[in-house]
């Protein structure tokens, strides 16, 4: 559990440097890989729910990274889908993020230690 949480902070680490939270990571992520998804499938993609993926969507539509229309078969209902701006913004964190994973590999295997052992001393290290 706390291994987890450490990855989750070098994560939203390399997030923030683009202005972007974890929850809005996520919420962009899930857009990306289920363009025009209904709020109802992002919440369940990315694990975000009720005010925080409304937050998250609405900050998103305000720095033109995704935007908003009606259904085609319900008009009720309103579908997300992610701009050229959007696509790019993922498409460059995406790889900022590959690169972590790989760096934290590359540790792993160059030092002999496992995963979750540098994930924690990384925590550690973050603390002090």
């Amino acid at each position: 559990m706390h291994t987890t949480k450490n990855l989750s902070a070098m994560v939203a680490d390399v997030v923030a440097e683009h202005g972007f939270t974890l929850d809005e990571w996520m919420v962009l992520d899930a857009i990306r890989r289920n363009d025009g998804s209904a709020m109802s499938q992002i919440s369940t993609a990315s694990g975000c729910a009720g005010a925080s993926l409304t937050r998250a969507v609405d900050k998103l539509v305000t720095g033109s990274l995704v935007y908003r229309e009606a259904s085609q078969v319900d008009r009720r209902k309103v579908e997300v889908f992610i701009s050229d701006r959007g696509r790019d913004a993922h498409q460059e964190l995406r790889e900022q993020l590959r690169d972590l994973d790989e760096r934290v590999e590359k540790m792993t295997s160059v030092s002999g230690i496992s995963r979750e052992a540098l994930v924690e001393l990384c925590g550690a290290l973050r603390g002090i």
